[in-house]
């Protein structure tokens, strides 16, 4: 079936959508440390489908350019639903997601410092304060999915994948001889 890109990227944030609610609620604690990760995989299967549509559409003529912009499209659609979609999973839907990251950047923040008291000479009393001071500073408030953390993720998925990954997507999907 032959898909606009904007169809193309309504169907894959609703994938994703669905995807993260099932993880949210089978794993929370992986979903929020790998969860993106893993919807990479989905994200790339449709930007491959986005271009092979698009070529279909332009009649097995497609060029970089068009290529990339079909991608590109079809992808910042899919991230405008998830994003706004994963504010309203962490805040309204499950609202411990937002606990668990804060713990896993404490644990992963604890786990950073171990690894530096052992490589590095450090003053043992100085890198308790350093792991106080860290701990202290993380709180829902600052890691939680607030309006910024949202946007800021938004602007990174700008950026890789919907930016880079859709530039190579479009080297793997226009016409060898556009």
């Amino acid at each position: 079936m032959v898909n606009s890109p904007i169809k193309n990227g309504i169907i894959l944030g609703a994938v994703m959508c669905i995807a993260a609610t099932a993880m949210a609620f089978i794993a929370p604690k992986p979903f929020v440390l790998y969860g993106r990760t893993a919807l990479l995989l989905a994200v790339f299967y449709f930007m491959y489908k986005i271009g092979k549509d698009e070529k279909v559409r332009q009649e097995g003529v497609l060029d970089f350019g068009e290529a990339f912009k079909a991608i590109f499209i079809g992808s910042i659609v899919a991230y405008l639903i998830y994003n706004a979609y994963e504010f309203v999973l962490y805040n309204y839907i499950k609202a411990d997601l937002n606990v668990i990251a804060v713990e896993a950047a404490k644990e992963t923040a604890e786990g950073a410092m171990d690894w530096l008291a052992t490589v590095a000479d450090t003053d043992e009393e100085a890198m308790a304060r350093a792991k106080e001071e860290i701990a202290n500073e993380m709180t829902v408030e600052k890691i939680g999915k607030n309006g910024g953390n949202t946007l800021l993720a938004l602007m990174i998925n700008f950026i890789f994948p919907c930016l880079i990954g859709g530039l190579i997507m479009a080297l793997f999907t226009k016409s060898k001889n556009a």
